[in-house]
């Protein structure tokens, strides 16, 4: 497993993030305050493996299919209502001052339980609970997490959501992959979204093609968001940026610069481009509620 972690300020909003990878999963822990989340403007990524979401909210607001839920709440959500969002699909709102919430994505085929925001929230115990707030509480302090993902995945296993062996899963990356992550990890830390392969040809000493090979590799191990790393940083901008719209006080040109755009007419081309409202339709629908 790799992992990263950052903190980043934007105006009166703060991240507090960790992103850990496996072959079989992808986990996002986020701490945010004085932001809104809307998956109706997540970003589609690529693929088409069967994926779903085991999504674990602790803390604030909660809102599904636009009604209010009470937390903490979890729920399994398809592909197409967050990974690969289609039009129609059941969604989600949260937003809070803070709120934490762990997203766990994995092959559809290691849930246990029927997928998809139609069916309600699942049960878990006060167990699972404790361990998503242990995580939480280490990655605010820079503490080793591999043992209390593993404990994640114990308790939600004896909460009969997901494939037990998933515990068993964990493992050290090779060096390859170890040596491209280490030049990755900083430009997560930053929230840095606009970052060339050339620039990470220079950080990691390989050549051009031998990088390119390896992101490709990267991407398709990990299950990232594209095809590629264009498509991969591509849908990563695009996300940042509609969770930044939602920071009181700042301006489009702001969110704009922040994630690489030169302008608020390139972010507007880039929304279009991805299939997203336009970021003036976006922000309105997103803005932190006072």
């Amino acid at each position: 497993m790799i992992t990263a972690t950052s903190d980043t300020h934007f105006g009166e909003s703060r991240i507090l993030s960790a992103l850990l990878l496996e072959r079989r999963f992808r986990a996002h822990l986020i701490w945010r305050h004085r932001l809104l989340f809307d998956s109706r403007f997540n970003a589609r990524a690529a693929g088409d493996a069967p994926i779903a979401t085991i999504y674990i909210q602790l803390d604030g607001e909660l809102e599904v299919a636009g009604s209010a839920a009470r937390v903490p709440a979890a729920y399994v959500m398809a592909g197409s209502e967050l990974e690969r969002v289609e039009p129609g699909a059941a969604s989600i709102r949260s937003w809070g001052d803070p709120f934490v919430t762990l997203e766990l994505q994995l092959h559809a085929a290691d849930v246990c339980v029927p997928i998809g925001l139609a069916h309600g929230p699942i049960n878990i115990s006060v167990q699972t609970i404790e361990a998503v707030q242990s995580l939480a509480e280490a990655i605010a302090v820079a503490h080793p997490v591999a043992p209390i993902v593993t404990s994640i995945f114990r308790v939600l296993a004896a909460d009969g959501i997901i494939d037990g062996a998933l515990e068993t899963s964990v493992e050290s990356e090779p060096e390859w992959v170890t040596r491209l992550w280490r030049a990755l990890t900083p430009l997560y830390g930053g929230f840095t979204t606009d970052v060339s392969l050339f620039q990470l040809a220079r950080d990691t000493g390989l050549s051009l093609r031998q990088l390119r090979r390896d992101v490709k590799a990267m991407t398709k191990t990990f299950a990232l968001f594209g095809a590629g790393f264009r498509e991969a940083t591509h849908i990563l901008r695009l996300r940042v940026a509609v969770l930044l719209l939602s920071t009181p006080g700042v301006t489009i040109a702001e969110v704009a610069e922040r994630v690489g755009y030169g302008s608020p007419d390139a972010l507007a081309r880039a929304f279009r481009d991805g299939g997203l409202p336009a970021p003036t339709v976006v922000r309105d629908a997103v803005i932190y509620p006072d």
